[in-house]
Order: C-alpha cells, then sequence, then structure tokens
C-alpha cells in the first residue's frame, strides 16, 4: 500500500484564488494514476524520486515527459493525463489543485503550458519557499480557511516567482517577461534634471525559448469520499 496522506478542501467561497485538495505521496515502483482529467489546475512538485508523465497538448496529441526530483509538472483543467512512478527510484511528490479568477493570469507569466507542463524553476531560493508552502498546507489542513487561503497566496507567488516567463539569451531579468529591457529617459522638471527609468518593448518574437521537453489524490469532479476509489 502506499504511504500517502491527503486533505480535501471543502469551501468554495474564494472566487479569486481557491484549493480543492492537497496530499503527498511516496509512490510503489510503478505505481501509475490515470489516464484522468481534472476540472481545476492540478500542480505536483517531486520531492525526491523519478516518473514518467504523459499528458496531453493543446493539439490533443499525447507528450511524454521525464520528471526528476526538485522538478513538477502542471495539469490545466480538462487536460488528460497519466503519470508512472519509475521501476527503480519510485517518485514521491506533494500536490495541490486550485483554480480561481487570478489563476490563469498568474500562470501565464511562467513558462508552462499544456504542451509543457515540466515545471524548471531558475530561482531556487523561490522554489523552496513553494516547496515549504506546500508541505505547510498539507500538514495544516484543520487551521481556519483564511489561513490556509493566505498561504495558498503564497504558494501560487513563490510558484509564479521561481519559473517566470523570463529568457537570459534575450535581455531583460527575471523581474521582467522576455523583450523587456530598462532603459532610462530624461523627463523635464522645473526643479530637478534627475533620470527617470522607464520600461520599453523589444521587438521580440514571444517565446521561442518555450522548453521540450499515477498519483492518488482524489477527484474534484466525484462527491467527497473518505478516501479515493484509486490510489
Amino acid at each position: 500500500m502506499n504511504d500517502v496522506e491527503f486533505s480535501i478542501f471543502r469551501n468554495e467561497n474564494y472566487i479569486d484564488l481557491n484549493m480543492y485538495q492537497c496530499g503527498r505521496e511516496k509512490c510503489k515502483p510503478g505505481h501509475i494514476f490515470g489516464p484522468a482529467a481534472r476540472n481545476h489546475y492540478l500542480f505536483h512538485y517531486v520531492l525526491e524520486g523519478r516518473g514518467t508523465l504523459m499528458a496531453s497538448g493543446v493539439s490533443e496529441m499525447t507528450n511524454t515527459f521525464e520528471i526528476s526530483p526538485g522538478q513538477g509538472f502542471l495539469l490545466y483543467p480538462g487536460q488528460i493525463s497519466t503519470y508512472i512512478a519509475d521501476a527503480r527510484d519510485p517518485w514521491t511528490y506533494c500536490w495541490i489543485e486550485f483554480d480561481g479568477l487570478q489563476v490563469k493570469e498568474a500562470l501565464d507569466r511562467t513558462l508552462m503550458t499544456m504542451d509543457n507542463p515540466v515545471y524548471r524553476c531558475h530561482t531556487p531560493q523561490q522554489r523552496e519557499v513553494m516547496k515549504q508552502e506546500m508541505l505547510y498546507m498539507i500538514s495544516h489542513m484543520k487551521e481556519p480557511t483564511l489561513h490556509l487561503i493566505g498561504h495558498l497566496y503564497l504558494f501560487l507567488s513563490a510558484l509564479v516567482e521561481s519559473t517566470r516567463w523570463w529568457n537570459p539569451h534575450a535581455g531583460g531579468s527575471p523581474g521582467k517577461p522576455p523583450g523587456w529591457q530598462i532603459t532610462t529617459s530624461r523627463k523635464p522638471s522645473p526643479s530637478s534634471n534627475r533620470t527617470t527609468p522607464g520600461i520599453f518593448p523589444l521587438r521580440t518574437s514571444p517565446r521561442p525559448w518555450a522548453l521540450t521537453g499515477g498519483t492518488s489524490e482524489s477527484s474534484s469532479s466525484a462527491p467527497p469520499a473518505s478516501r479515493p476509489s484509486s490510489f
């Protein structure tokens, strides 16, 4: 039997950002989940071990990805996926299912897409914050609702900041989208001649550097149960 813990978040009153479930599992070799699809966003972060993700893309073709420790994957609403623990080094991962009016805009700032759902960070400090927020929520699901929603915002912020849409070869910086650069423009002032920084777009193609490359959580589309029917 797999070593697993999970909780279902039963409050759906938060429309900007809401959580539906979260958990952690140490999978047995070859453990498989799927094929399945979700009604909301589902993010997995691999704590240790390895596994394989097979997920449908925008064209509905199935893409296959090998996932390593420190990586993860984001599944989009309606995206069909299957994931399998490695036979020799099975993964241990944590997951969280979430959604809300602010989520799509936030995730659009990252490198992850339906065709490339693999989480690869370029800011280890923010990745650590994200991981700790996930583990905190998993182990504190009896805390007040607002307390948990606050940590959910911290998780989403760290997720976005650790894999923000940024190409180091196109100029710019992790804090600005690719194709933008800091320049200096001089604005006349009656009291001083100070230089004011401005941000101006460069002509670059959008996201030309996009990377290519079975869990046990319960289904939020089904009525909550004391335990999922498939792990």
